[in-house]
């Protein structure tokens, strides 16, 4: 019976078991780092998305933008329609609108 312990004590056999947990842990070492991966290429895809977008719509609205601001600019310095004074929001509603007031 002894000779049959010693065959199974030999070091060959000491790491039989050795193998299989090794490759389970690596296999989820590396699934876990793809997932990281996937995850953070998913959100920085979004995020292009996104600064895109924003720079459409920015270019979309700066004419308009700046049409308003000059129109603004030429009321309060050149617009002889202004009347001396504090005008009410009506009155600059009107001259915004190019309309005619019944009262000027």
């Amino acid at each position: 019976m002894r000779p049959l312990f010693r065959v199974w004590n030999q070091p060959q056999n000491s790491r039989s078991g050795f193998v299989l947990p090794t490759a389970a842990l690596l296999l989820l070492v590396v699934s876990w780092v793809i997932g990281a991966v996937l995850l953070r290429t998913i959100n920085r895809t979004e995020q292009v998305v996104g600064i895109r977008e924003e720079k459409v719509i920015y270019n979309a609205a700066t004419p308009a933008i700046d049409r308003a601001k000059a129109k603004i600019e030429y009321m309060f310095t050149q617009d002889t329609r202004l009347p001396a004074g504090v005008p009410s929001e009506e009155r600059l509603y009107e001259m915004m609108l190019n309309k005619a007031s019944a009262g000027a």
